[in-house]
């Protein structure tokens, strides 16, 4: 295996050791070309922007050398956003255009050579429309996000809309619309972007994102397809029992979890008895304990736990007592359960002499915050 190679293959084991290897390919001559390219947008994907900044002041020879213009400005946007979110998403906007501007020109050539049945020349027209897409989509994709971390749910939806006659067929472009949908409450597009892609691993679910599967499912509850949501769920759960590795499998708790999370979110007048729902689905979602238990299910089960604390705080809602009671049994379940797990993996490792957070610590947290409450 190239050296490269092994370096992006550790990318989400050990972020630190495959920067460590880029940066030792880099600095011994020869290297694989596309290594400086690779560095440079692995520090600026997890947001090193004045890292991937360095690197290029450094490497000025290699710039003209080993990038394209549009990576060079792609990485100029990307590391813009430290200093600027407004110029970045100007200089990202500006990207995009003319990438799609590229793909109008190249979609008409195509179908003029589908015209003339010219079969070599029509490959190549195919291969081309698929490269522009290609460089067209990080740049909307980063222009996105500026505006996701913001919430403006709206304008991402019409930015995707600018590019649907190109990109209505790329799945990438497919799920990041169904998303914004989604978290516009737009349950019936969402689900008519999320169900094909399902659908294609309709026999192997556990291969499809469970976030992916969760929104679908919560899309069909909130569209009254409760049939459809229990057969997603049936499937997911048959091929988890099918399983005979030890491994944890967490697809259909966090189906569970999202979906329980969706509702509680989703009417602000029933969030009593969303809640009541909600701690009950969670409770089942992670039994055993054991098994179902893990940094990603958890994730979601706090959530539902501090958006409920929040809301008691707020007087926004009474809980029964019933309910509260069942919430520090699980609180207690999971600081027993979770002593050995993570709830979250620094990208860089942990800081010598620094403890990571477990499970059972952020339980016990809540615990506590739950019992002051209630008191």
């Amino acid at each position: 295996m190239f050296p490269n190679s092994k370096a992006l293959l550790s990318v989400e084991s050990n972020l630190a050791d495959s920067f460590s290897k880029l940066q030792y390919l880099l600095g011994n001559n020869p290297f694989p070309p596309e290594t400086f390219a690779n560095l440079l947008l692995l520090y600026c994907k997890f947001e090193y922007f004045d890292l991937a900044a360095d690197v290029l002041a450094e490497n000025a020879h290699l710039t003209y050398k080993l990038l394209n213009q549009f990576q060079f400005d792609y990485l100029d946007a990307l590391i813009t956003q430290q200093s600027s979110e407004s110029e970045a998403y100007a200089k990202f906007d500006a990207l995009a255009m003319d990438r799609l501007n590229e793909l109008r020109k190249k979609h008409q050539k195509l179908q003029e050579l589908r015209e003339e049945d010219n079969g070599r020349a029509l490959q190549r027209a195919v291969d081309s429309v698929e490269e522009t897409i290609d460089e067209f989509l990080p740049a909307l994709m980063a222009q996105a996000k500026l505006l996701w971390d913001k919430a403006q749910w709206a304008q991402i939806e019409q930015l995707f809309r600018h590019s649907a006659e190109f990109c209505h067929a790329n799945e990438t472009w497919k799920l990041n619309l169904a998303h914004t949908l989604f978290m516009q409450e737009k349950y019936k597009e969402a689900s008519d972007c999320y169900a094909p892609l399902v659908h294609a691993s309709f026999d192997r679910l556990l291969d499809v994102s469970a976030v992916v599967l969760a929104n679908l499912c919560a899309c069909y509850i909130f569209t009254t397809n409760t049939e459809e949501a229990e057969e997603v769920m049936r499937r997911v759960e048959r091929e988890e029992n099918a399983q005979t590795t030890n491994r944890k499998l967490f697809h259909l708790s966090i189906i569970t979890l999202g979906i329980s999370f969706a509702k509680n979110d989703a009417n602000e007048g029933g969030k009593q008895n969303n809640f009541r729902f909600g701690i009950s689905r969670i409770v089942c979602a992670l039994e055993p304990y054991e098994k179902k238990l893990g940094m990603d299910t958890w994730f979601y089960s706090k959530r539902c736990m501090a958006s409920m604390l929040e809301s008691i705080a707020r007087c926004v809602v009474e809980i029964s007592d019933n309910v509260l009671f069942d919430c520090l049994h699980f609180l207690e379940s999971c600081e027993l359960h979770g002593r050995e797990i993570v709830t979250d993996v620094p990208m860089h490792g942990a800081r010598p002499g620094e403890l990571p957070r477990m499970i059972s610590h952020e339980a016990r947290l809540i615990r506590a915050l739950l019992i002051k409450i209630m008191d």
